[in-house]
């Protein structure tokens, strides 16, 4: 009689930290971010009110809250509302300015030219046939369209009368393509172009205005993604997400960005010295993106945001309302969690068996473990708690997804419970 031989399983307990990233366990969080040792939920929203019917809100990085209709009917937000502030066809950007007798005034851009904003817009000048976007740089209104680049009086940035130490204009040709975005940044002003960067040293004298190409070989900017924050700017491009420091740009891997889908629209703003774009996945879902240079990280929040507004906060519309972020929220239910693609557990290609795992940390969650010839188990219950699945998870690798059941969770570590098929034991 021919022996049966049995395969000899060896036990094995595998731990895994979340924050600090493993080769063995790629992990994919999904409206969580890092916090300390761990990952948390991220962040959630709070309605602040309506928007006037039909209008959307105009993207700003200045705190500057403005929402448009098609046709020009312009609203600003009062702190409390919006309220009707007349109307500008096709409007642009808009900054602040303050002048020399501390008052602050907003000035807009659009096809049309400048204007100042009070109750009702006051038309400034046609900024030789309007502009594209509007900066604010050593005392001067700046004014872009194409490559060329027009400035107002300094200390006067409603005075356009171009003169020898007055208003004027450069005219900045370059192969990178039209000026996008105008940012001042370390006592320069930077001409973000279609496919380059350009340096304007641009102090209180017309005649020492200097212009400088950058090197650059980033690809196409996408033009609504360039925002500053903390002490660089960030945008994207076709080859994914770039930190420019005033001189170089730099590829940015660590974050996460190479989860979205750079052939549609990105939108972005700095606010609190974090970078916020809202964006759309490769899978097809809209998010909210977030980037922390400060801590070179990045991760997802969970709402489908249309445009935003920055500064000390992130301020930001969907579905006919503004709202304002939150420390903390899950937008909707299974929303906060993490998937983990196929793994072997840094073990062998042979069989082996998931009997049980243990979370780390805090609050409640449900475990989904697959395996392969469609074996699959599910477990519930609290961090710090043995979570044993009814019947074993077979198969040479695992796929999981992990989703908390409340707002208050934090994850730190992942244990398995696990048997190795021993094929030489036998």
């Amino acid at each position: 009689m021919t022996p049966l031989y049995v395969p000899k399983f060896t036990r094995r307990t595998l731990k895994f930290d979340v924050e600090d990233g493993d080769a063995r366990l790629p992990i994919k969080a999904y409206h969580m971010r890092a916090e300390g040792n761990a990952l948390v939920c991220a962040e959630g929203s709070g309605q602040v009110c309506p928007l006037p019917e039909g209008a959307v809100l105009v993207r700003n990085g200045e705190a500057l809250v403005y929402a448009v209709k098609e046709f020009g009917e312009l609203y600003r937000f009062n702190g409390k509302t919006f309220a009707s502030a007349g109307g500008i066809m096709n409007l642009r950007g808009a900054v602040s300015f303050v002048h020399k007798n501390g008052e602050r005034r907003e000035y807009a851009v659009s096809d049309a030219g400048i204007y100042l904003l009070e109750d009702t817009p006051i038309y400034i000048a046609d900024a030789g046939g309007g502009a594209s976007c509007v900066a604010v740089h050593y005392e001067r209104l700046f004014a872009a369209k194409g490559y060329r680049v027009r400035y107002s009086k300094a200390l006067e940035p409603e005075n356009w009368q171009e003169s020898e130490q007055g208003a004027g204009y450069l005219d900045l040709p370059s192969a990178g393509g039209d000026i996008v975005a105008m940012l001042p940044y370390k006592e320069k002003l930077y001409l973000f172009r279609e496919r380059g960067i350009t340096q304007l040293r641009a102090l209180g004298d017309n005649l020492n205005f200097k212009a400088v190409t950058l090197p650059y070989a980033c690809g196409k900017i996408a033009k609504e993604s360039i925002a500053s924050c903390g002490d660089k700017i960030l945008f994207f491009t076709e080859s994914g997400l770039f930190a420019f420091n005033g001189g170089v740009c730099a590829l940015l891997t660590e974050y996460g960005a190479g989860r979205v889908d750079l052939t549609k629209p990105v939108s972005a703003v700095g606010a609190g010295g974090k970078y916020y774009a809202a964006v759309t996945l490769l899978s097809g879902e809209r998010c909210i993106f977030c980037a922390d240079p400060a801590r070179k990280e990045g991760h997802f929040i969970d709402i489908p945001a249309e445009n935003l507004v920055g500064g000390a906060e992130l301020l930001f519309s969907f579905e006919g309302a503004l709202y304002r972020l939150t420390a903390s929220g899950a937008p909707r239910a299974g929303a906060c969690g993490l998937e983990i693609g196929k793994t072997a557990l840094g073990l062998s290609d042979g069989n082996k068996f998931l009997d049980a795992m243990l979370l780390e940390g805090e609050g409640e969650y449900l475990i989904e473990a697959f395996g392969e010839n469609q074996s699959y188990c599910a477990a519930e219950g609290a961090a710090g708690e043995r979570l044993a699945f009814n019947r074993p998870v077979r198969g040479r690798t695992f796929s999981l997804r992990i989703t908390a059941r409340s707002e208050g969770v934090a994850l730190k570590k992942i244990i398995f419970a696990v048997r190795e098929e021993d094929r030489f034991g036998y």
